[in-house]
């Protein structure tokens, strides 16, 4: 039988994993299908919860190829672990293509533009974009940062697995900039906070 492209590998982990895989067969050419129909403008609405619990039906956007990836990489996942297992939960794993992505960062600030930024922004968020700046940290990573991980004396930070975006461990070095502005942190959470188990940046 042939597959059946629907909308229900979308948006979530879910969704990818309540793809029919058992009741029909994933195919490449299913798959370069299911891909068209998210790059369309036809793809049905979709429930959107507004204020005082106003519930409305809005039209599915278009996915970006990055949006698409990323449900094909869970897709991948699913087929690798069926493969795995013992015994196979899957016979083949069939051949899943990616998408080209065109979304490489740009406009990485001059040191002197980052100066001038952080003149401007209130006094309470300098210290963190300081570090941000300096170490190209995530802002979930910067504001679950606690005290237990920052090495003055060594003046190292840790990161530790499960707290990065590939959920490995990793170790910054503090440059002069970087272990001033945490030095300075710390005095002022010893005496507006002492002995409280707050974030570096909280």
């Amino acid at each position: 039988m042939e597959p059946s492209i629907t909308p229900s590998l979308t948006r979530s982990r879910e969704n990818v994993q309540s793809f029919p895989l058992i009741k029909y067969a994933v195919t490449t050419e299913a798959v370069k299908k299911y891909v068209a129909f998210r790059r369309s403008a036809d793809q049905g609405t979709r429930p959107y919860y507004g204020r005082l619990e106003e519930v409305k039906q809005i039209p599915i956007q278009p996915a970006c190829n990055g949006t698409i990836n990323r449900e094909l990489a869970l897709l991948k996942h699913a087929f690798y672990l069926g493969w795995k297992s013992t015994p196979r939960k899957v016979v083949t794993v069939p051949y899943i293509p990616l998408l080209e992505e065109h979304n490489v960062r740009k406009g990485f600030f001059e040191h002197e533009q980052f100066l001038a930024l952080r003149t401007a922004l209130p006094e309470y968020i300098r210290r963190a974009v300081t570090f941000a700046h300096f170490t190209g940290c995530r802002c979930g990573e910067i504001l679950a940062l606690v005290w237990p991980q920052v090495g003055l004396i060594a003046r190292v930070v840790r990161l530790e697995p499960g707290t990065t975006k590939n959920d490995e461990a990793r170790t910054l070095p503090l440059t002069t900039e970087l272990y001033e502005t945490l030095a300075m942190q710390k005095s002022i959470r010893d005496t507006k906070f002492p002995g409280v188990p707050v974030g570096v940046f909280q």
